[in-house]
């Protein structure tokens, strides 16, 4: 009996490491944001994937990922999405596997960003070398990018944006395991496509119903969500210092780290604020933002906590201050158990990725 080919896209990514070390003189990698969640992962190799297969130059391009390859399997929805497809963390190419300034000087190297469009200090010297940019954030003002290589919008999630350039431009590329993982990681950043939790547009919602078209499935998105927000928050193997890798951002000298919990129900472990001096120790950072999030049941909830290393950190009161001021946030100061700590209460609409540029402004106001 015949053996059952492969997906093609299964079959790309376990190819990755074939690649290495780099022999084409022209190479792109497409590269996500440094919290390296499902969103950034999902559009790195499902865009690069894109590309290889249909780039008429026959140029190599790879996705890469923005996180040190030990602290991938701490983003515990991307594993669980990724082995369904048979893709085992191994396969993948991370920033600590490659060394992309030494390939800036051999070859001619091009970046693609995806979920974000400001480049970490870690990859600010590649600046020059993007060419295309796809991002569901506010734009920064600072970003002084060409607008012909942007395509920004406000959607959900930013596997909308790839999935849309897929389908507008070769539908026929888009291989079953490829539109499945672009379409249950709208469902993930969505929260089910449910309205009342503030994420899903209109294009998440017209993208979401042309890949369940596509593959032929009626599709139960709350239950789908429920589903891999469990995988999410499947921290038993997870200690409390891990938890704050697990889906972090990091704005200057300040940790913002996105919890599978709320904040609350993590201050309560044990030598919490331990784990939180320790962390930012070994990250030489000052300042830390707690952004919790409860999306099991019915009702989605958000909270919020600040520390710092420097008890009366004039740069955290400016930041409270300026989110206190922000209306839509609706932030709400409650007592905390744990010493040191500030923390607040918040509208459910208003995500992470809306109020780091409010974090911005203060900490561009010191520079």
């Amino acid at each position: 009996m015949a053996k059952e080919s492969l997906d093609p896209f299964v079959e790309y990514v376990k190819s990755l490491k074939t690649h290495l070390p780099i022999k084409p003189h022209k190479v792109c990698f497409v590269l996500g944001n440094e919290s390296c969640d499902l969103d950034s992962t999902i559009s790195s190799l499902s865009l690069a994937y894109f590309l290889n297969k249909t780039n008429t130059n026959q140029n190599l391009v790879l996705p890469l990922l923005n996180v040190l390859e030990n602290e991938f399997p701490l983003r515990t929805e991307n594993i669980y999405v990724l082995n369904k497809c048979d893709i085992k963390e191994n396969y993948l190419i991370y920033k600590d596997t490659i060394n992309l300034n030494e390939l800036k000087q051999d070859k001619e190297l091009e970046i693609i960003l995806v979920d974000h469009h400001v480049l970490s200090k870690h990859f600010e010297f590649l600046k020059n070398n993007v060419k295309r940019i796809f991002d569901h954030r506010p734009l920064d003002p600072k970003a002084n990018w060409d607008k012909d290589i942007i395509d920004m919008r406000t959607v959900g999630s930013c596997t909308t944006l790839i999935a849309n350039e897929i389908l507008k431009n070769d539908i026929s590329a888009l291989s079953p395991t490829v539109a499945k993982c672009l379409y249950e990681t709208i469902i993930f950043d969505t929260i089910g496509l449910k309205e009342d939790a503030g994420k899903v547009k209109q294009l998440d919602l017209e993208i979401s119903h042309k890949l369940e078209s596509h593959l032929k499935i009626k599709s139960n998105p709350a239950k789908l969500f429920d589903e891999l927000w469990s995988a999410h928050i499947d921290i038993s193997k997870l200690s409390p210092k891990q938890l704050l890798a697990k889906d972090l951002k990091i704005l200057n000298n300040v940790l913002i780290p996105g919890l599978p919990m709320l904040v609350k129900k993590y201050l309560n472990q044990t030598e919490v604020l331990k784990h939180i001096r320790d962390f930012c120790d070994e990250r030489q950072c000052d300042h830390i933002i707690l952004m919790g999030l409860d999306a099991q049941g019915t009702e989605v909830k958000r909270d919020i906590a600040f520390y710092s290393i420097c008890q009366t950190s004039k740069l955290l009161s400016d930041i409270i201050k300026i989110l206190k001021d922000y209306k839509d946030l609706e932030m709400k100061e409650e007592c905390c158990d744990v010493d040191d700590i500030r923390y607040f209460r918040h509208n459910l609409k208003i995500s992470r990725k809306q109020i780091m540029p409010k974090i911005q402004e203060v900490l561009e106001k010191l520079n």
